[in-house]
């Protein structure tokens, strides 16, 4: 740049003074002139580099001196801050060399090691969880240490950081004691509250069972009275006998929700796959539900189209599903029918429940699924139940992947589907 400079006022040095055309017109005198533009150039090249010097000298290096020294007031600064964070900190703060003596330590680190700080003290004294440590591989690699120790009756947690671009490092402590105390107390807790849970398993099934066998005693007797004394017994004394059987059924369906809906809460409840004929099962709950059906004078009707239809579930589960869409199905429906459909469709195994009853509104339909939740609520309800049947329903089919689906509508009747997969 400075040559093409030079270049430039030589050539209009050169244009003004027509003395300097030629060489040969040139004089010694000649040569010295401030008319001669290379004796120009040189001045102005000089004058040019003094001005950059004195620019350089008396702006750009006061300027660069200036900035240097506020960086290193910032580095004081933020050391200070540092140091009295440290120091103010509630929780032991060590930092150390290389050959593992500890350089620095807060109040907090005297108040717990106490004469142990004595100088000059090594952090291989102080921690016998590092004895092995290679203190200088540790802070050259930047690593991280975690581990527990018992100091004085409390109990800390230490973390050692190497911090290999200052070639020192830290080792920061926090007093877990009553951390400790509280996680003992809370793992005690647990016991008792498992401990309690067990017993109230244990309870329930006891309790079950003494309720059960009774009712079943009284189901089995006024079926068997109902079937031999049928032609004997006056129709009024033989509805007594139904409503028995059927009040029986209900309570033991009853104890059946509330045990079910506990175990599956605690996560008792275990479930095992395996290859069964559903429709057996059907027919056998076509039995059990026909004297309901007969009670409430309402047709109910099973549709298969075949003997056999094997499928891969829990059998004890996939069972109180059907219990409770039928107990639901005749709960909820007054006349009419309840028709239980089974149909094999595009590798899928779907059984439907369907019933003429009330039917669902669109406004309760989110929540039919709901625990302890019906339609109707209060003492004014005009059906029986304590609203866990739809709520076991969904448990269930999620225990064995089955997909649930609802069809209804308020006074147009249920379509429950239960698709196996």
């Amino acid at each position: 740049m400075l040559m093409n400079i030079l270049l430039l006022l030589q050539s209009s040095k050169s244009y003004l003074d027509s003395s300097f055309q030629s060489i040969e017109r040139m004089t010694p005198d000649s040569w010295l002139s401030l008319n001669n533009p290379i004796v120009f150039s040189l001045i102005t090249l000089l004058v040019i580099l003094a001005v950059v010097f004195i620019y350089y000298r008396y702006a750009i290096i006061p300027m660069k001196r200036k900035h240097l020294e506020e960086e290193e007031i910032l580095k004081l600064q933020h050391a200070e801050l540092m140091a009295l964070f440290a120091e103010l900190s509630p929780d032991p703060i060590l930092r150390f060399n290389k050959n593992g003596a500890i350089l620095l330590s807060n109040m907090a680190a005297h108040s717990v090691f106490g004469k142990m700080l004595g100088h000059p003290t090594n952090i291989k004294s102080l921690f016998i969880e590092l004895s092995d440590l290679d203190v200088d591989l540790f802070i050259n690699e930047g690593e991280r240490k975690v581990f527990i120790s018992d100091i004085s009756k409390n109990t800390f947690q230490w973390i050692v950081a190497g911090i290999s671009h200052n070639k020192i490092g830290q080792i920061y402590g926090r007093d877990i004691t009553e951390l400790i105390k509280k996680e003992e107390q809370m793992f005690a807790a647990l016991k008792e509250a498992q401990k309690a849970n067990s017993l109230k398993d244990d309870f329930l099934s006891r309790i079950s069972h003494e309720i059960r066998s009774p009712l079943t005693s009284i189901q089995g007797i006024s079926r068997l009275i109902c079937s031999d004394m049928k032609d004997r017994l006056s129709e009024e004394y033989f509805e007594m006998l139904q409503l028995i059987e059927n009040s029986s059924k209900r309570l033991v369906w009853t104890i059946d929700l509330i045990i079910n809906m506990s175990q599956i809460h605690t996560g008792n409840l275990s479930i095992t796959k395996t290859e069964f004929n559903v429709i057996g099962m059907l027919k056998k709950l076509k039995y059990e539900f026909q004297s309901i059906a007969d009670e409430k004078s309402i047709e109910f009707v099973l549709n298969t189209g075949m003997d056999e239809l094997m499928i891969s579930a829990d059998e004890y589960s996939v069972e109180k599903i059907f219990i409770n869409l039928l107990d639901n199905a005749f709960k909820f429906t007054e006349k009419g029918h309840v028709t239980i459909d089974v149909i094999v469709d595009d590798n899928k195994k779907i059984i439907k429940i369907i019933d003429t009853g009330h039917g669902i509104s669109k406004a309760y339909m989110d929540n039919i699924y709901t625990p302890f939740t019906q339609e109707e609520m209060g003492y004014s309800r005009t059906v029986d139940g304590i609203g866990l049947g739809l709520a076991l329903v969904r448990e269930f089919a999620k225990l064995n992947d089955i997909e649930m689906k609802v069809l209804s509508e308020s006074s147009e009747g249920t379509v429950f589907s239960v698709i196996f997969k």
